[in-house]
């Protein structure tokens, strides 16, 4: 069977489960068992497959007939411009939290010192896509994660970025590792955490194969937001800022629940690519 052959075969079958742009999934699985890029697949479409890579072809289709998510089944996502190891352990990083980034480098003083700490690291995609583009030196990062697996795998992103020395990762249960601490520099906090409801997750067939508490946080979605921001209260800094996502419909109840907690509070809020309020940038001060 050629390569030209098996991505008809394949996108015939997904196309029959209604799998979105099914020839683009049959391509990026076919590309990941023989590790190449999807030029690759197109410029050789004649060549054959050998039987180990057509068994290990057609094990990935069937599971991808089954809602299988395509970064799990290929191991790794890109997002920023960089390319993550994804499991199980963690959550696929979408691009609309790529503008999470982008407000990040935006408000990391140029030139002077400043403690960038990302809460709920998953992959570490995030920190590590600071890290990788912000050009001040000067900045010192961690992450904070409560899953053992997930920090393992973003340690192994670190090291595929060359920032095993540059980023920190702590296991804990949010800011609860560095709560005693003082900041003397500008501290910002990253913040992708759980943000759906129960129904929400439910009723979303495309994410039942990733880790459910990566994205339920209580009846509203926020309960881990209001322990963040009970947390953040209480950290002895002079200049914080949070940059977090939400799900557009938690506009209101975020900036209330900012408000409460820093009355004199400064809140911003972003709308991603598709035009829905996506990020909130919170300065307490």
């Amino acid at each position: 069977m050629t390569i030209k052959q098996a991505l008809e075969s394949s996108t015939a079958k997904l196309s029959q489960k209604h799998i979105p742009r099914p020839d683009l999934e049959a391509e990026l699985l076919l590309a990941g068992v023989l590790k190449r890029d999807r030029i690759f697949l197109l410029t050789r479409d004649k060549s054959n497959l050998t039987i180990g890579q057509r068994i290990k072809y057609r094990h990935l289709i069937s599971l991808k007939m089954k809602n299988w998510p395509t970064a799990y089944l290929i191991g790794h996502q890109e997002f920023f411009g960089l390319d993550f190891i994804v499991n199980r352990h963690t959550l696929i990083p979408r691009p609309e939290t790529e503008l999470l980034v982008e407000s990040a480098l935006k408000l990391i003083p140029p030139n002077n010192k400043a403690e960038v700490i990302e809460v709920g690291t998953g992959s570490g995609c995030i920190i590590i896509s600071v890290a990788k583009n912000n050009p001040n030196q000067k900045t010192n990062y961690r992450a904070i994660e409560i899953s053992k697996g997930a920090i393992k795998i973003a340690k192994q992103n670190a090291r595929k970025q060359q920032l095993e020395t540059k980023v920190k990762f702590i296991n804990g249960d949010l800011l609860l590792p560095i709560i005693n601490e003082e900041f003397l520099t500008p501290l910002i906090i990253l913040a992708n955490l759980p943000y759906l409801r129960p129904d929400q997750f439910d009723s979303s067939p495309s994410i039942q194969k990733e880790p459910r508490s990566a994205l339920i946080s209580g009846p509203d979605g926020l309960d881990l937001y209001r322990k963040l921001f009970d947390q953040s209260a209480e950290l002895k800094a002079l200049d914080i800022t949070l940059i977090i996502e939400i799900d557009p419909s938690q506009t209101t109840a975020i900036t209330q629940l900012a408000t409460n907690h820093w009355f004199d509070s400064k809140v911003e809020i972003l709308k991603d690519f598709c035009g829905h309020e996506r990020i909130v940038i919170i300065k307490t001060k």
